[in-house]
């Protein structure tokens, strides 16, 4: 505490001033959460997701909770759909590398599928713990950089790459469209479909690229596909969801506890110094109940679809180009708010599709301030499928010791092997 009075001490006049004023503007833009009683029914989405690191895999956990929230008059009824940790989906990642990218990609996309479940049960506003903006700025940056590692190699073969990932999609949409099963049996059999086209897919490029493509630059061309593909499934499940809530009048929120964003800090000159929920924290905390539209003091623009995709020569070729401009030319702009439920409680973030329009954002953050724990100011039903998603670490690493020792391949024994790290008690 000491070190951060002394740092703050340093720039304080300056800060002081700058802060006043950001004050003065959020306060003159914020706004009271209002009543609004006209929902009939809500959904509520958490994944979890643990992993252990083997030698030569990554050894995973997966699960999603979900919950259907149903208004009769004054009457609020709760109805657990999707049980989370007690319906674990264990599955082993290979290759070892990039592994929370790798299996938080992989959790939205469960997320994505338990969303698309209470839509289709009839869910009008469903909740997804996470932050639509990130979903947004997807793909990572390290299947970009892997890309431009292998792009030369690939190029006289790029039409071929997107026909590969176009079949992979078309694979994914028959597989969501024709299966009657929930979203954790579809999970698995989309896991699948994965795994079975990385295969596939690395096989006829290595065939087509034999004569030009470097043995050391296999693992990178692996490593490529296998990311590639999980993002892919990711953006078709982002799309599926979104269009089929815009077919039922239904709508999709993304809630964010934990967000690193500081476009409303940087907006108002407190670059560096603050977290846009740390500095809200401070300007709200005489505040019961507070509302913020960051579009009131922050620009917010809509993300490009060149960010994960070729056009001509342009862009790297991680989604299909289709796909994706088709996607972000409809779902790309976004809006985020700011809100606090409780004179305790906690800032959190709500974004969304920016076509659900202005008022969608009020009437989202109204049916959560119904919903929330006055002590505690947080949403019950975002609590609740929180604590039923969260998995053990234990449970990945037992898993793992038992797939271990049931094996018979040498290699895939070797593959599964504990690390040297927990070998050595490390």
């Amino acid at each position: 505490m000491s070190f951060i009075r002394y740092f703050m001490s340093l720039n304080a006049k300056e800060l002081n001033e700058i802060l006043s004023v950001a004050e003065h503007r959020i306060l003159q833009s914020s706004q009271h959460i209002e009543e609004w009683s006209d929902w009939k029914s809500s959904g509520f989405v958490d994944g979890s997701y643990v992993v252990d690191e083997r030698k030569g895999a990554l050894v995973t956990v997966f699960s999603v909770a979900s919950l259907y929230v149903n208004k009769e008059g004054r009457i609020t009824k709760i109805k657990g759909v999707m049980k989370g940790s007690k319906e674990p989906i264990p599955f082993i990642l290979f290759p070892r590398f990039n592994s929370e990218v790798r299996c938080s990609i992989l959790m939205k996309s469960l997320e994505l599928l338990a969303a698309l479940d209470l839509i289709r049960k009839g869910c009008e506003y469903v909740y997804i713990d996470g932050s639509y903006l990130s979903l947004l700025l997807s793909p990572s940056s390290i299947v970009r950089i892997i890309f431009k590692d292998i792009k030369s190699s690939l190029i006289n073969n790029i039409n071929n790459v997107i026909i590969y990932f176009k079949e992979f999609i078309d694979k994914v949409y028959e597989s969501v469209e024709t299966t009657n099963k929930n979203a954790r049996w579809k999970f698995i059999e989309l896991l699948s479909v994965l795994v079975s086209n990385i295969q596939g897919i690395y096989r006829r490029l290595v065939n087509e690229l034999s004569v030009r493509i470097d043995s050391s630059l296999r693992k990178n061309l692996f490593d490529y596909i296998a990311l590639a593909l999980e993002e892919n499934l990711s953006l078709v499940l982002s799309n599926i969801l979104l269009e089929e809530s815009k077919d039922n009048d239904s709508k999709i929120f993304w809630i964010a506890k934990d967000t690193e964003s500081r476009s409303l800090a940087e907006a108002l000159g407190l670059i560096g110094w603050y977290t846009d929920t740390s500095l809200l924290d401070y300007v709200w905390r005489a505040k019961k109940e507070a509302l913020l539209d960051v579009s009131k003091i922050a620009p917010l623009k809509p993300v490009s679809p060149l960010r994960g995709t070729m056009v001509g020569e342009k862009g790297d070729l991680i989604y299909e180009p289709t796909t994706a401009l088709r996607f972000y030319r409809r779902w790309g702009g976004y809006k985020m708010w700011y809100f606090k439920l409780s004179k305790t409680g906690t800032v959190l973030q709500l974004s969304y599709p920016a076509r659900y329009g202005k008022s969608s954002g009020e009437e989202a953050v109204s049916i959560l301030y119904e919903l929330r724990d006055e002590r505690h100011g947080y949403p019950k039903p975002l609590a609740y499928v929180h604590h039923t998603a969260v998995l053990s670490q234990d449970l990945a690493r037992l898993i793992g010791d038992e797939s271990w020792k049931n094996a018979r391949d040498p290699l895939i024994r070797s593959l599964l092997s504990s690390s040297g790290r927990r070998v050595s008690g490390l």
